[in-house]
């Protein structure tokens, strides 16, 4: 059963399955008790000292970036950096400037957090093309960091049209003394509902940031409208309306509304009913996972980079006795997953 009245959604699963801070839950279920959980504020309050920092390092390296949710989009969002749950620490890179970022993270502490940096330029490429981030731990901190170099794993839109209309959508804030380069309000809002619809809105955390962004932000929707069209992201915003008029009726008329497709709409709500966020890791699960990103965005150059992404696993790089051709990693893939489980139950 889905559940769409705030009442009937507990704290502890709002925090721990959907991902909200105790303030968000505050918003959300018209309570005040947040400042019972203040060592999660100062949690949070930390990665946003971490996130500074390392902005500045790579500032004083001579590196751009674009900040990818986090903190940077909680204080657009709240006036306060520790305001919104965020997890991880994202930052969208040049290519050109991946090892250098790498590095400099390593310099800090952190280390791989999946598998090691390829080495030979080859397997580099076949990273780039097949997957958009690239993830280092620091054990000391308990922070997890994910470089960028694209937006998604899988190409929406060529790849070269994505970089030219990132660098048309940006402007300039202020945090902490220091100016950051963010995405303008209507590609930001775009950006969140394909990130949320592609993972099939599993966590009520996404939809609360467009709720938020459709209160608090002035959104020129000629210009979002344009953005759709480009992205072809018109079954992405369907998604969403159909989410919004379920738990956030009071904005979902300011999206605009249009048909959603079923399939599409009752997967998504299967996964946000969920009690445990991966339940679902059969055979079945992953042939029906597969089929609603196949759905998501319409043309056959998309599907065969669903396709291409879903046969590759990232975690096969560090096997360097495979050849440097994707061709390779596309067919050692199902021997790769069984050794790893093999591997993990001993």
């Amino acid at each position: 059963m889905i559940q769409s009245d705030p009442k009937t959604f507990s704290r502890e699963l709002l925090y721990y399955r959907h991902r909200l801070s105790h303030q968000q839950i505050d918003d959300f279920l018209d309570e005040k008790v947040s400042d019972n959980f203040l060592a999660f504020k100062l949690r949070l309050m930390e990665k946003v000292r971490e996130y500074i920092v390392v902005a500045d390092a790579f500032s004083c390296a001579g590196i751009q970036f674009i900040p990818l949710k986090g903190p940077i989009l909680s204080y657009r969002l709240y006036d306060d950096a520790s305001y919104r749950y965020f997890n991880d620490l994202d930052f969208l890179l040049d290519v050109k400037d991946i090892d250098v970022a790498v590095e400099l993270l390593k310099e800090r502490g952190y280390h791989p957090s999946n598998f090691k940096w390829p080495g030979e330029k080859r397997r580099k490429n076949i990273l780039y093309k097949h997957n958009n981030q690239y993830g280092l731990y620091n054990p000391d901190k308990n922070i997890l960091i994910e470089l960028h170099w694209k937006l998604f794993p899988v190409d929406l839109i060529n790849l070269l049209k994505q970089e030219s209309l990132i660098n048309r959508s940006q402007k300039s804030i202020e945090f902490s003394g220091r100016n950051f380069r963010v995405f303008d309000n209507e590609f930001e809002m775009l950006y969140l509902i394909i990130h949320g619809g592609k993972h099939g809105w599993r966590r009520l955390k996404w939809l609360v940031d467009i709720q938020q962004i459709l209160q608090r932000w002035e959104i020129d929707f000629q210009k979002f409208n344009r953005l759709v069209d480009i992205w072809k992201a018109h079954r992405m915003v369907a998604l969403c309306r159909s989410f919004l008029d379920i738990y956030f009726p009071d904005v979902a008329q300011k999206l605009p509304a249009s048909d959603c497709s079923p399939y599409l709409k009752n997967f998504a709500l299967e996964q946000i009913s969920m009690e445990e966020e991966y339940a679902e890791s059969s055979v079945k699960g992953i042939w029906r996972s597969l089929r609603f990103k196949m759905k998501a965005f319409p043309g056959l150059a998309y599907k065969r980079s669903v396709l291409k992404s879903f046969l590759f696993a990232v975690k096969d790089l560090d096997n360097e006795k495979l050849p440097p051709f994707s061709i390779f990693y596309y067919f050692y893939n199902p021997i790769g997953r069984i050794r790893r489980k093999i591997k993990k139950r001993v």
